[in-house]
């Protein structure tokens, strides 16, 4: 079609979106990356996802950015950042009262102010935030997982909706190479870590993640207010949203 002179090129990123659009004409599917590198240029427009609640619309020259930004989004995920790098290096001590640092070895028979001890975290275990005087006590939080099976994330996918059922056990490797699984943040009082659930509800942000050859692939996050599970980014631009 046309838009303000320019033709449009109107791409979607799930088969729900092109029905939603009413669309029922031939298609193709392709990486998104693959689209934008094939651009016939400045006089064409880019709308993604058009006439649903995630659509966008790019100009001709706005195009070559999606690239771009890509790249950097994945440089971003691969390849960590120097704040990553300076947090993971071993840290001088500090004193809390001056914000200088500490002195290693005491000094004059007067020992060194010692802060207080970081908690060593446990994978899988408990996360327990450090509390602010004065402030509400926020509630000790753990992550978990479930196992269900490809026809259930399926239809995660393409009908919504946030229930599962099935065995949740604390957040860790799984003995399958290929299948699916959610995983999600929990209160510790929702229940022993490993528990059978019937129809749990899942919280705001829980992943919808793919097992492929024992690697994983977060393809979805869920999305309470719409009831939809938001497809990753880096997957819909490599074309591996299901």
């Amino acid at each position: 079609r046309r838009a303000a002179g320019d033709a449009t090129v109107a791409v979607f990123t799930s088969a729900r979106r092109l029905r939603d659009a009413g669309f029922s004409g031939a298609t193709i599917r392709v990486p998104f990356v693959a689209v934008v590198r094939a651009w016939p240029g400045d006089g064409c427009r880019l709308a993604v996802n058009p006439g649903s609640q995630m659509g966008a619309e790019f100009t001709g020259p706005q195009v070559p950015d999606l690239l771009r930004w890509a790249q950097e989004l994945v440089h971003r995920r691969v390849v960590p950042s120097a704040t990553e790098t300076v947090a993971a290096s071993p840290a001088e001590p500090r004193s809390p009262a001056a914000g200088l640092p500490a002195p290693a070895e005491p000094v004059a028979g007067i020992p060194a102010p010692a802060g207080p001890a970081a908690p060593t975290p446990v994978p899988g275990g408990p996360v327990a935030p450090t509390p602010v005087p004065g402030g509400p006590v926020a509630p000790a939080m753990r992550r978990v997982q479930a196992e269900i099976a490809a026809e259930v994330a399926d239809a995660l996918l393409t009908a919504g909706g946030g229930q599962i059922s099935g065995l949740i056990r604390v957040a860790g490797p799984v003995g399958t190479a290929d299948g699916y699984l959610v995983r999600w943040h929990e209160e510790v009082t929702a229940g022993p870590a490993e528990r059978q659930v019937t129809e749990v509800t899942l919280p705001h942000g829980a992943q919808l993640v793919r097992l492929m050859g024992g690697q994983e692939v977060v393809v979805g996050t869920y999305d309470t207010e719409l009831a939809w599970w938001r497809p990753s980014v880096l997957n819909v631009l490599r074309g591996d949203y299901p």
